[in-house]
């Protein structure tokens, strides 16, 4: 056997052995087999499986545009110690990961001015007064990237999205307020048009 038989030999074992521990992964992971899970009928009409109108933001110029994806993190996840940072690193955070959860999303992400919380903490350390006063956003991000089926500007592009983050106090759906700020986006202004 020469250098290049031995070579291929090697990588096709390495590439078996790979295999076979990709597979004692995911049956870890992913503890049923597609065959046994039960097979439930479409019940969208005639609607295509990849045809969805996601969650609904009505716009108050009677554009129709959806959320089409949504994700919500604790601010402080991680955090177990210690006083809020100041609100600007959250804000950069909270782009930053617009950025990597949306980047086909070709625009920059609308952030919504937050309500800030403020308070001080009382605090004696060796007889002197060490407190100290704080301020910190709603405690939970939000990041929606919006859709719609009509462009914003461009007459030979089909769509338009845009990427949209603010702050609530609470996991789930926005309040009314935030609702209403959605409705009301600039959306011929901010969002991008494009093409699959």
């Amino acid at each position: 056997m020469d250098k290049t038989q031995s070579a291929s030999v090697d990588a096709g074992r390495l590439n078996f052995e790979r295999i076979k521990a990709d597979e004692e992964r995911r049956k870890k992971l992913i503890p049923f087999e597609w065959k046994e899970l039960p097979r439930v009928a479409w019940l969208h009409g005639d609607t295509h499986p990849k045809g969805f109108d996601g969650w609904p933001v009505p716009q108050t110029n009677g554009r129709k545009v959806s959320v089409h994806a949504f994700h919500q993190e604790f601010i402080y996840a991680g955090h177990v110690m210690g006083m809020p940072n100041e609100p600007t690193r959250y804000l950069v955070e909270a782009i930053g990961r617009a950025e990597k959860l949306c980047p086909h999303v070709k625009c920059s992400p609308v952030v919504l001015s937050p309500a800030l919380y403020w308070g001080r903490t009382e605090r004696v350390t060796d007889g002197k007064d060490t407190s100290y006063d704080w301020m910190t956003l709603p405690r939970v991000r939000c990041i929606a990237e919006l859709f719609s089926t009509t462009a914003a500007r461009a007459i030979d592009e089909p769509f338009s999205s845009l990427v949209v983050i603010w702050f609530q106090d609470h996991f789930g759906m926005p309040d009314a307020g935030v609702q209403k700020r959605l409705a009301d986006l600039d959306w011929k202004t901010l969002a991008v048009d494009w093409c699959p």
